[in-house]
């Protein structure tokens, strides 16, 4: 597996299509998990059986890395390795890929 420097935010940016990708959180311990959906709701609003993201973070003593992400930055729901279900900043996740079948061909030249 490898990862790109792009986050998922990166590719809200670009509307591209991220439901389905494999992530890791970058700002934690690494979860990884398939991203289900692009919430209806922002990091700045209550999540049902939670607070809101940017609150979370505030408490928690990690609002200098949000500091300039937008309150309406949407939430990203992700379905965990170990099948649970937690919602994230786009901003902390990373798409992880994997090379599947790669092979890498080495010519020998020689001096004729």
């Amino acid at each position: 597996e490898f990862e790109t420097k792009k986050t998922i935010f990166d590719y809200l940016t670009e509307n591209k299509i991220i439901q389905g990708m494999k992530v890791f959180n970058e700002w934690g311990n690494k979860e990884c998990g398939i991203i289900e959906a692009i919430g209806p709701e922002s990091v700045s609003d209550h999540i049902p059986g939670f607070m809101s993201l940017k609150k979370y973070m505030i408490q928690t003593k990690q609002g200098e890395r949000i500091k300039n992400c937008p309150d309406n930055t949407p939430v990203i729901h992700v379905r965990l390795n170990n099948n649970k279900k937690l919602c994230y900043y786009p901003q902390a996740l990373k798409p992880l890929y994997r090379l599947k079948g790669l092979q890498v061909k080495t010519h020998i030249f020689q001096n004729r």
